[in-house]
């Protein structure tokens, strides 16, 4: 397939995408099943351009839209893809222009390599094949496409330069200034205010802007390793010795990165239940404790179990695990990987409602627990690397509605603390009205509760984060800083 087809594939997706309120992995999957003809090289290719070009469309767009405005398309096409061509192919290919002028040093998405490999050709003169594409899919002349990518160019060093100077600038910032680094950094304007302008965890600007263009990179496979079954070592030098480039994580003791995708399916090290597709940040929930053996835990958001199963594993086994959830689905996946993992410490428990909680009660049942992890359901903002829609979909109310459910969930499994001991919440997301605000407004409610220092536990677990003091009890990991998904983390103790 040449390129003018790859591309067009991609607008293609990029406007279903768009249009829908599906998860974008869900929606590409299942594009591909009906586009059989696509080989897995051109999948690679059309997958990474789209992503790209929904973690960067602000920024893609605003440029495209100016670079369009002097070229009139008097042809519409007539076939069905004319909608996604006018609207979305300028975007696709401003992405590329983008990625390949700009980002040379440190790329986000690398087409003219993967062309390269795709067409067994020398990919020089991209630049010269990308005009031939836009002129034969939206049918204009050469000078149009010239003087479109030269805008394109003209537009990018515009906010590029604004920015910086924004950047620099030691005094408020006015709307029309967010407004600019908003486009240059490809993040909603009200998201950047928040960051910087909270009283609790106040960013300045240059690392906001740090933040949101982290935010432009996919993010790294990581698994985590079952170190109570084998050492990191041995699962790398598996990999290694199948030519699979990876390495050890930075924090997290059982973290290992790769360098490109991996077919873990076809490893016996992952069917057997010695490895765990796990981001690093999230290994850096359960490693906020140290649970020695028989220490009873419940896991109260449990999902399909990732936390579950490295504390069964922090445990040797040797514990007792509740995991809780409301969606019986991620249950039941969650049954499945403890029994490929071996770990018969984790228990499914239903106690997210109070009605059926008071009759366990009267049954006997005892709730008390040492350990109670609430990693709630939130805006995901710290994963918009793995799902770029999630930035563009979010706004202010639901926001507070996330806020407002993580202080309740919160504020419900607290209850099944004993006294003494420890409650964590986490959550990934970037955002302090879900993760600081949620905490102390929980505080300010439960007198009974305290602060307690994180970085004992760490230490006890090999983990080591130079910016973490003494007393604190909060931690924000984030993909500028540390390279993972974005959490956070905080720890308290019931008096």
């Amino acid at each position: 397939m040449e390129l003018p087809a790859l591309l067009g594939h991609g607008a293609e997706l990029l406007r279903i995408i768009r249009k829908s309120s599906q998860p974008a992995d869900l929606i590409a999957s299942e594009f591909f099943r009906k586009k059989k003809y696509i080989g897995s090289t051109e999948r690679k290719f059309i997958s990474e351009l789209v992503f790209s070009s929904l973690r960067i469309y602000l920024l893609s767009k605003k440029i495209s839209d100016y670079a369009l405005s002097d070229i009139e398309l008097i042809n519409k096409q007539e076939d069905g893809n004319s909608q996604s061509l006018i609207d979305e192919f300028p975007i696709i290919v401003t992405t590329c222009i983008i990625a390949t002028e700009f980002y040379k040093s440190k790329p986000f998405f690398q087409p003219r390599e993967i062309i390269e490999r795709l067409l067994k050709k020398n990919q020089e003169n991209f630049e010269e094949e990308l005009k031939t594409a836009f002129t034969i899919k939206l049918k204009v002349g050469l000078n149009d496409a010239k003087n479109f990518f030269d805008r394109v160019k003209t537009k990018f060093f515009e906010y590029d330069i604004s920015s910086r100077e924004i950047i620099n600038k030691n005094k408020p910032h006015t709307e029309n200034e967010i407004n600019t680094i908003s486009i240059r950094y490809s993040v909603p304007g009200w998201i950047i205010s928040k960051w910087i302008n909270n009283d609790i965890r106040k960013i300045f600007l240059n690392e906001a802007c740090q933040m949101a263009e982290s935010l432009f990179y996919p993010a790294p496979l990581t698994v985590r390793v079952n170190l109570s079954k084998i050492s990191r070592d041995n699962v790398m030098k598996i990999f290694s010795d199948n030519n699979i480039a990876c390495k050890k994580g930075e924090y997290s003791p059982s973290a290992v990165i790769f360098e490109s995708r991996v077919q873990l399916n076809q490893f016996d090290v992952f069917k057997n239940g010695l490895i765990e597709v796990q981001d690093e940040g999230s290994q850096m929930i359960s490693l906020a404790l140290f649970p020695e053996s028989g220490v009873k835990i419940l896991d109260a958001c449990a999902g399909a179990g990732g936390k579950s199963l490295h504390l069964a594993d922090l445990q040797n086994n040797h514990g007792e695990i509740y995991s809780n959830d409301i969606d019986n689905r991620k249950l039941r996946e969650l049954k499945h990987r403890a029994l490929r993992s071996g770990f018969d410490s984790i228990k499914i428990v239903k106690i997210s409602n109070q009605e059926l909680v008071n009759e366990k009660l009267k049954k006997g049942f005892r709730l008390l627990f040492d350990i109670v992890l609430v990693d709630a359901p939130c805006s995901g903002t710290g994963t918009v690397r793995r799902t770029p829609m999630l930035k563009w979909r979010l706004n202010p109310e639901q926001l507070e509605g996330h806020r407002r459910k993580q202080l309740k969930l919160l504020t419900y499994y607290s209850q099944f603390l004993r006294d003494g001991g420890v409650l964590i919440y986490s959550t990934c997301s970037l955002m302090y009205e879900e993760n600081e605000s949620v905490v102390n407004d929980f505080l300010t409610q439960n007198p009974q509760f305290e602060p307690f220092p994180l970085k004992s536990a760490y230490e006890k677990n090999g983990v080591i984060i130079r910016e973490l003091k003494d007393n604190d009890y909060m931690l924000n990991l984030s993909p500028a800083k540390h390279g993972c998904d974005g959490f956070f983390i905080a720890k308290l103790k019931r008096k």
